[in-house]
């Protein structure tokens, strides 16, 4: 993937396997994508996946595979509780 910053504009610009250009999100949208759980500020998979512009099966694939390579608390599972209380954006 490329990432390229465009002047004056605080979005970014990326393109996928296939070549096509996208806008990444920006900066504010981005934050609107963090949540604080179990005092850690934290982004779900699917968000993260759509960051990288991959799907989100491929990113948890991916992190399964080289799990030595990050630390233990890089990743946890929420509760359905957890689920439940944080405000999820639809991905349409």
């Amino acid at each position: 993937m490329t990432l390229s910053p465009l002047s004056g504009y605080s979005g970014l610009m990326t393109k996928d396997k296939t070549g096509n250009s996208f806008e990444l999100a920006m900066k504010n949208d981005i934050r609107s994508h963090i949540f604080t759980i179990r005092g850690v500020q934290v982004m779900v998979d699917r968000d993260l996946s759509k960051l990288y512009a991959i799907k989100t099966k491929v990113l948890n694939q991916a992190v399964r595979r080289n799990a030595d390579r990050f630390p233990a608390d890089f990743m946890f599972q929420l509760t359905k509780e957890e689920f439940s209380n944080i405000s999820l954006p639809s991905h349409g």
